[in-house]
């Protein structure tokens, strides 16, 4: 008799997360979000996610910032694809940003009044990850 043997896949979540409302396309809250975090953030391939079930394909937007000086890496991902939501459970997000990274923990809070002062942004929600059903479409790179 053969022995079965199975691999276990273990996903880092060990990332911070916020998801931002907001009524703006995408290039606009980039642009907002550089200006507020001094970041370059840049466009990456759309994130596709296939529904066989309905027989279509969902793409969001993506963009990607490293910070030079080695404090983390930075994602904005869109929310919402015609009428889609990439994570349905946080459906009044319409942004999510995501920071990868080794960073101190008043360094986080920086991040998170600058980001609450971005008037154009309604809502600026911190998540856990870890409590989130979809967050397997949140894995980017």
């Amino acid at each position: 008799m053969i022995k079965k043997s199975y691999l276990e896949i273990d996903f880092d979540f060990d990332f911070r997360l916020w998801g931002i409302a907001t009524s703006l396309r995408d290039y606009q809250v980039c642009l907002l979000i550089n200006k507020a975090l001094k970041t370059r953030l840049s466009r990456l391939p759309d994130i596709e996610l296939p529904v066989p079930e309905h027989n279509k394909l969902l793409l969001f937007s993506a963009f990607r910032y490293e910070d030079p000086m080695d404090k983390g890496v930075f994602h904005v991902v869109s929310n919402k694809y015609n009428g889609d939501f990439l994570v349905p459970e946080v459906r009044q997000a319409d942004f999510f940003l995501r920071f990868c990274g080794a960073a101190p923990e008043e360094y986080i809070w920086d991040l998170a009044s600058k980001l609450k002062r971005v008037q154009q942004f309604l809502m600026l929600m911190p998540l856990n990850p870890e409590n989130l059903k979809s967050k397997m479409n949140l894995m980017i790179e």
